[in-house]
């Protein structure tokens, strides 16, 4: 028999003098990273074989610029899976006045920033079940970034907390609501 323990929080909340910063670590994805060594390793054995046979005396016309051209991106898209699935972290930083969300490995990475007078109708949103992006427990693939937590922005729904569970994101939304009683109004 298995022991189960409970889940540990992957959020930390900082009060701030201003508002709330939350940071989000990623989830523990061990078949994405065994995927993505196992990806980059036929990668470079298939790179190096390809580079082995342009380069044999018999082939002096053949050119290995084209392979590079075509096997470097594949390579480089597989070293990004690899670090960014287990090492971007989520920041959300809200203020009296905006709600900055970023997803940065490393400093680099995107941010969107959101108008927090704009904001209404702050709550925990399940996941759409959306046919072969998800998996059997309705969890999004790997390269689906929707989280849990959504809001109304204007006339478009925006959603953070990726990866988060469910009474995780619940108390994000009541202890986001407790400071912001404003984002929660409908």
């Amino acid at each position: 028999m298995v022991k189960v323990k409970p889940g540990a929080p992957r959020a930390e909340v900082t009060d701030t003098a201003d508002g709330l910063e939350i940071r989000i670590r990623p989830r523990r994805l061990g078949y994405a990273i065994l995927s993505a060594i196992l990806w980059l390793s036929f990668l470079s054995v298939f790179s190096l074989l390809i580079y082995g046979a342009l380069l044999k005396p018999g082939l002096r016309h053949a050119d290995p610029l084209p392979v590079l051209l075509m096997t470097m991106p594949l390579l480089g898209l597989c070293l990004l899976m690899f670090t960014w699935l287990p090492l971007a972290v989520e920041v959300i930083r809200m203020n009296g006045r905006e709600l900055i969300r970023s997803r940065k490995l490393f400093g680099i990475g995107r941010s969107s920033e959101y108008a927090l007078a704009d904001i209404k109708n702050l709550r925990v949103a399940p996941l759409p079940v959306i046919p072969n992006l998800t998996d059997s427990r309705g969890n999004p693939g790997l390269m689906l970034h929707i989280g849990l937590i959504a809001f109304d922005y204007g006339y478009k729904t925006c959603r953070i907390g990726h990866g988060l569970e469910e009474p995780e994101a619940r108390e994000l939304v009541q202890r986001i609501s407790t400071r912001f009683p404003s984002l929660s109004q409908k």
